[in-house]
């Protein structure tokens, strides 16, 4: 697990010392990569990648990088794991046998050796094919002066790109943060006000935008090939997967679209479980290989605990499992997780989280994610792997399952919600709504005659809202997916360029993929192209990189995946009980009861907080005066979803902490 940067100075005559931006560069990364550094440099091209290496295969100087193919064809920088390389060189060199040429003689034990062999003789796209793990790279290849920027099938690593600086003195820059290119000498993009819109409406950016304009994701599963000479100009828009923007492709070298069809395996029941349990040891067993010490996060959930379970059956020793609680055992999952523990007779470490942790956190978190992002479970998640750090240098965690498997609570919810909200026409619903928005004060006040609580209130403008604005099960899971629906935070330039981009490219993305089983696969497609790689995988990435620790998610191996959407969708979800499969293999590690259980998720109690510990922080972020100056947000809406959090008694953390963190972003970058 590594970090790196790279660019192409567009404008060859500009005397630009590239080593010096490269080294700045690079160094902001330090963190994803203590262990060793490295610059290359093609004068002749103007391009030049650094790289910080995280040694977790091969610890010694051999794995360095920026690394050269045996022919001196291809120059590479990796961030990543290839899991299977010892398999991928036994098969090479069976294939240069088998044509009579000689057998590669390796120089190191490094997976990246392995990845730069196999494409030097079966090319990108078939050596990627070939590959089972994680990865973002940056391949330059000399022969056709190509530059490829190439993100593994899931996303669980990033990789960002694109153009910074005057006209007169242009780069094209790309790397694995964004405070790797912020640091470049001419970066002076400006805040995206799209980007900046949907952050506010989903409490991420989504791919393939970032927060800062011209600077772009690479989305999942795809490539970009630069041809020859990048285009001195970035295009007005993000460049489509599919499309070519002057002398720049992307395409998708992995589409989990073209992997569904409609392949549904209906074997019996107990194959099908053997077979998951067969296909996840073989993955962890590849997971568990590293020349450092590995372990894994144990939360209370399905997924860590299978993960756990399988790895500990196959581990010769006992292996360091870690979950973190809070004071609130209501909260907290940290009890159950120590049961698991005991039952699968792990290592455990445990730590409860106090206010003051959080707090300690918090003025951390925008140099963590370099662009305003709201999942609060950033704060756990941090802490676990800071935790894990001091152990271990690799540790395997269960996220994925619930995009894979069906665990989301809120799929049956809808449904079923959506069953009795329809039956009403939506005419009627509508004119409901109009109703009760324009007698909400009359109603609120014979409901307080009657002893109701203040949270009328908001169940009447969530009713409202609903009636209003919902016409199918889509927007209806939208509802439930988003922090804030009413476009009336954000200012009025903001409201025009949201107008203008109406996220297409993220219904792109829905539409890639036309064949359904049935609604909840639509919205665990959904999840699984957008919020899964933009949210979950971000906050995983993130978080432990910033403790120099690896992350593996043996549920987003992807030959779990496609298995996962082979299975009857009954194997998945069956009366209301969400990853029914998954349940099923860990009986057979874990005793029931300890499966059987609500879902409680870890859950911090950021409405709480911001009533207390945290009010003042918060109550300085949201100073009417800082938000009329920096002129992003709607202050008069901002006052009173305040007021109506504090003095109220109204939950409104969810979008109250998406403004706080851009505030506090905000803040830290300007």
């Amino acid at each position: 697990m590594c970090g790196f940067v790279g660019l192409i100075n567009l404008y060859a005559d500009n005397k630009i010392n590239i080593n010096d931006i490269l080294i700045n560069m690079r160094d902001k990364l330090i963190h994803r990569g203590p262990d060793d550094f490295g610059i290359w440099i093609n004068e002749k091209c103007n391009i030049g990648f650094g790289f910080r290496r995280l040694a977790i295969i091969d610890l010694s100087i051999n794995g360095h990088q920026p690394m050269s193919s045996r022919s001196t064809r291809y120059k590479i920088v990796f961030n990543g794991e290839i899991y299977n390389h010892v398999e991928l060189r036994s098969e090479l060199n069976k294939y240069l046998i088998n044509r009579k040429l000689n057998k590669i003689e390796w120089k190191s034990n490094s997976d990246t050796e392995t990845l730069l062999e196999c494409i030097e003789f079966w090319g990108i796209e078939e050596s990627l094919n070939k590959s089972v793990g994680m990865f973002s790279l940056a391949l330059w290849d000399e022969e056709l002066q190509n530059l490829y920027l190439i993100r593994d099938r899931l996303g669980e690593k990033p990789l960002y790109y694109g153009w910074t600086g005057e006209h007169n003195n242009k780069n094209f820059i790309f790397g694995s943060e964004l405070k790797a290119l912020k640091s470049h000498y001419l970066f002076n993009n400006k805040i995206d006000l799209s980007s900046l819109s949907l952050y506010i409406e989903m409490s991420y950016i989504p791919a393939p935008r970032s927060i800062y304009e011209n600077i772009y994701k690479l989305e999942p599963g795809c490539m970009l090939i630069i041809n020859n000479k990048c285009p001195l100009f970035p295009p007005n828009e993000p460049i489509k997967v599919g499309t070519k923007f002057e002398n720049i492709t992307i395409k998708r070298w992995w589409s989990l679209a073209k992997k569904i069809n409609n392949n549904i395996n209906y074997s019996d029941e107990k194959t099908l479980i053997n077979n998951l349990e067969s296909k996840l040891t073989e993955t962890i067993k590849l997971q568990l290989r590293a020349d450092v010490p590995v372990g894994a996060f144990l939360s209370s959930g399905v997924d860590s605990s299978t993960i756990v379970a399988i790895a500990q059956k196959n581990s010769n020793r006992k292996i360091k499992t870690f979950t973190i609680g809070l004071e609130d055992l209501s909260l907290s999952e940290s009890l159950i997780a120590r049961k698991i523990s005991k039952e699968l007779d792990t290592d455990h470490y445990e730590s409860i989280i106090k206010v003051k942790d959080a707090q300690e956190i918090i003025p951390k978190i925008p140099n963590i994610y370099d662009e305003p992002f709201a999942d609060s479970s950033q704060i756990p998640t941090y802490l676990v792997s800071r935790i894990a750090s001091q152990e271990v240098k690799v540790v395997l965690s269960g996220d994925g399952g619930d995009e894979v498997f069906g665990g989301y609570d809120r799929y049956m919810g809808s449904i079923n919600q959506w069953k009795k909200f329809s039956l009403l026409p939506f005419i009627f619903r509508k004119k409901i709504g109009k109703f009760l928005n324009s007698h909400e004060i009359l109603i609120l006040n014979s409901l307080n005659l009657f002893g109701y609580s203040s949270n009328s209130f908001k169940i009447i403008k969530n009713i409202e809202w609903k009636l209003i604005n919902i016409e199918s099960l889509d927007d209806l899971n939208k509802y439930k997916t988003t922090a804030w629906l009413n476009n009336n935070i954000i200012n009025d330039q903001c409201k025009i360029k949201n107008i203008n981009d109406n996220r297409s490219e993220i219904i792109e993305k829905i539409k890639s993929y036309s064949y359904y089983e049935n609604e909840i696969s639509k919205m665990m497609y959904k999840d699984t192209m957008e919020y899964l790689p933009d949210d979950i995988l971000c906050k995983v990435d993130r978080s432990s990189m910033a403790n120099s620790i690896e992350t593996r998610i043996p549920l987003l191996d992807h030959n779990i995946v496609e298995f996962s959407w082979t299975l009857p969708f009954n194997m998945k979800i069956r009366n209301n009980n969400n990853k029914w499969i998954l349940k099923e293999l860990l009986y057979k590690h874990v005793p029931q009861d300890l499966v059987n259980r609500p879902k409680s998720g870890f859950s911090i109690p950021i409405d709480e907080w911001l009533r207390g510990p945290l009010r003042d922080w918060a109550e300085n972020l949201l100073d009417i005066n800082k938000i009329k100056k920096d002129d992003y947000f709607n202050h008069n809406e901002i006052k009173r979803i305040w007021h109506e959090h504090i003095n109220l008694n109204i939950n409104h953390s969810s979008i109250l902490w998406t403004i706080l963190m851009f505030q506090s972003w905000l803040i830290d970058n300007s």
